[in-house]
């Protein structure tokens, strides 16, 4: 017996077991300690490159200064609330001292919901600050394919973060959309306003008055025209010091004569015609890539990221400078791109470049500001131009690939004072594949397929010869 434990073999296995056991054990303790430790200080590692169950920085910037008490409280126990909203509602606890977390459970406090003008339930989420508040819920966090009903986008943070600011805001911004001229609607587009903290109402110039706290109008595609007696509206709501007017128009848009001679003053003409390009999106001369000029509304947008505006009309530059007026450019063509005069889409019957069409680059959007003089407001009032109306439409807008979000996002905080408020966009779920060459395939087969099992084959060969020479 005691040769049998004196051997070389068996004192190295004893080790070896040894080792193995400290080994695991060491690694079930840390697994314990750093679940308590995730569970008290919320410690959790995203490692999703999107970030998906992670705030972002700028919402992390902008609780960091939050100074208002704030209650986010779940209609459940925490155990039976969706856990991956969950972990996100703790960071923004972990995030500031003045986020508070709390759940009530529905069940047992009935009551509780009655003091809300709205129905509540168990996915719902308060988010409250003193008297204000916004009721979330958690199935309007996700975005989906209409196509497929595929989820493509998680909205949780920018729905929470969007909710904290209104309801912590001591004003807002009101954005008014025209009616009565055949306008389109833009869900996306009015919905992405909210969620940056704006009032989005409707307007009818000729029955209704621009009231004090009015940000922005928006225009979108009209197909008649508007009266004198609407755009004298418009007008003395910019020399009070109304901030902007933005309008989109398109190819189709025919006959807005007081509409277009309107912006004609600021210096922008709108032209008849429809803007096509060789090097579009997808082959497809109508959906127009432009360019960038840098300025307020195009800052953040990367150089490898594109706008797409289908359907546009070009736009002819005035004059740079005039009395109280400035024109800038916003986004403008290749040289590419030629337009075709047109009073009616369907005279065009071949979108190929023909003799006659004028060549590019061409304008298709343009800012001009007006200096407001005695007016109590501290900015100059803007007009913005889009040749393109269909560039904000809901699907340019929900599309992952375009950068027409990031430029829409812009032209609403242009015009705000409050340089506090932030916007947050949606965390997309992106199926990236493994590209590899035919060299690199055959190089990783060769690799994984022969090299290794034939050296794992050696190395045992080698230390059977070992141990049987011993």
């Amino acid at each position: 017996m005691n040769n049998l434990f004196s051997k070389r073999s068996f004192k190295y296995g004893a080790a070896s077991t040894a080792f193995t056991v400290i080994f695991l054990a060491a690694i079930i303790l840390v697994n314990i300690i750093f679940a308590v430790l995730g569970d008290k200080f919320n410690l959790r590692l995203d490692l999703t490159k999107e970030g998906l169950y992670e705030i972002s920085g700028e919402t992390k910037d902008f609780l960091r200064e939050l100074e208002k008490e704030v209650t986010l409280t779940i209609m459940v126990p925490e155990v039976q609330f969706d856990q991956r909203t969950l972990e996100l509602l703790k960071k923004y606890n972990a995030s500031s001292n003045k986020i508070e977390l709390k759940s009530i459970d529905l069940n047992v406090n009935p009551a509780y919901a009655q003091k809300y003008n709205t129905n509540l339930n168990y996915s719902s989420i308060v988010v409250e600050c003193g008297s204000k508040y916004k009721v979330l819920n958690t199935s309007d966090f996700y975005q989906y394919n209409t196509s497929t009903g595929e989820i493509i986008a998680n909205r949780a943070e920018q729905k929470i973060t969007s909710a904290i600011q209104n309801v912590t805001s001591d004003t807002t911004s009101k954005m008014l959309f025209t009616k009565g001229h055949d306008e389109i609607e833009t869900q996306v587009f009015r919905q992405m306003a909210e969620e940056n903290n704006y009032v989005v109402e409707e307007i009818s110039l000729l029955t209704d008055n621009i009231d004090e706290d009015v940000k922005m109008i928006i225009i979108v595609n009209p197909k008649r025209d508007f009266t004198l007696e609407e755009i004298d509206k418009i007008d003395r709501y910019i020399d009070r010091g109304g901030v902007g007017l933005t309008v989109f128009v398109s190819p189709e848009n025919t006959g807005l004569t007081n509409l277009e001679s309107y912006i004609a003053e600021w210096g922008i003409e709108i032209q008849s015609d429809l803007v096509l390009d060789s090097r579009a999106f997808y082959n497809q001369p109508y959906a127009i890539i432009p360019q960038t000029v840098e300025g307020d509304y195009t800052s953040g947008i990367g150089s490898n990221e594109f706008i797409i505006t289908p359907m546009t009309k070009s736009l002819n530059i005035l004059f740079e400078e005039k009395g109280l007026y400035y024109t800038d450019e916003i986004l403008k063509t290749y040289d590419s791109a030629y337009s075709k005069k047109v009073n009616d889409l369907n005279e065009i019957n071949d979108q190929n470049k023909a003799e006659g069409d004028l060549t590019g680059p061409f304008v298709i959007a343009a800012s001009s500001q007006k200096m407001i003089t005695g007016s109590s407001t501290n900015q100059n009032s803007r007009l913005v131009v889009f040749g393109s109306s269909y560039m904000i439409s809901d699907s340019m807008l929900s599309t992952t690939s375009f950068a027409n979000t990031e430029l829409t996002v812009n032209l609403f905080n242009s015009v705000k004072n409050d340089d506090g408020m932030i916007y947050v966009s949606p965390k997309y779920y992106k199926n990236e594949y493994l590209k590899i060459t035919n060299i690199e395939g055959i190089t990783f087969g060769f690799i994984f397929v022969i090299a290794i099992p034939v050296g794992l084959l050696i190395s045992a060969f080698v230390v059977f010869l070992r141990r049987k020479n011993r």
